[in-house]
């Protein structure tokens, strides 16, 4: 299995808006776009732990050790202070996921799902693991049966909403 890790902004196990059916969405962190309407705006920055955050959140879920930020997700009460205050649209909330562990997270969840939704952020910065991420997907024989979906944006004026990993 591959090796390569993404940094995640968030998982959800269930959405219907995201794509048709019931799919379990991997949101990426980092995007180099500046959309006016953008839908995920803390997904843009990557965190520079520059510790504003840490103050705001008042479940004392963030604290700053050794110049960085660190999350301790058993006392966040997804207040989303943090989010709010951030100057660059980061989330101090990223975590780093394997391949493994998304596949993990698609298995528990199959019953209910008809598909997975990359999103983002921009999920082309992270476009190993996204490639990685559906290849494994199509070749793991209880979800290969599941719809993969990536909205990428391209330069070209012409192809500017390309669909990639469909099937």
């Amino acid at each position: 299995m591959s090796s390569v890790r993404a940094t995640v902004s968030k998982v959800l196990t269930y959405s219907i808006v995201d794509g048709p059916g019931n799919r379990l969405v991997v949101f990426l962190q980092g995007c180099n776009f500046d959309c006016g309407a953008c839908h995920n705006p803390h997904t843009i920055g990557e965190c520079n732990h520059c510790g504003d955050c840490v103050p705001a959140c008042h479940a004392d879920a963030l604290s700053l050790v050794g110049g960085k930020v660190v999350f301790d997700p058993t006392h966040c009460d997804r207040c989303d202070d943090c989010l709010e205050i951030c100057p660059i649209d980061a989330t101090p909330m990223v975590r780093e996921y394997g391949i493994g562990e998304i596949l993990a997270l698609a298995r528990e969840h199959r019953p209910f799902l008809t598909g997975i939704t990359v999103s983002g952020g921009e999920p082309t910065r992270q476009l190993k693991f996204v490639v990685a991420l559906f290849e494994a997907i199509k070749a793991d024989e209880t979800l290969a049966g599941l719809d993969c979906f990536c909205l990428l944006y391209t330069s070209d004026a012409a192809d500017d909403n390309r669909v990639v990993g469909g099937g």
